[in-house]
């Protein structure tokens, strides 16, 4: 840590800096996480108006990796 005209200078991570929540993402009724702008469940298809929001999540990452280990830029750009 050095001090820059009287300011702390901090070269490491400041966690009071980082947001205390996430993004709201819908859950599938088959397990699944998806945006909150898609109007239908894109694993199974079905309205997602009876859709849960959740708050996003280590389990939405886990998700999000899964699309984009997919290599597949159809899915990757459809789920963001």
């Amino acid at each position: 840590m050095r001090i820059v005209r009287g300011a702390f200078l901090v070269e490491a991570l400041q966690p009071h800096n980082l947001p205390n929540h996430g993004l709201m993402v819908n859950y599938c009724c088959c397990g699944k996480y998806y945006g909150t702008h898609l109007n239908c469940r894109p694993y199974c298809g079905t309205s997602s108006d009876t859709s849960n929001r959740v708050e996003w999540c280590s389990a939405v990452v886990e998700d999000a990796l899964e699309i984009i280990n997919s290599k597949s830029l159809g899915l990757i750009v459809y789920h963001p």
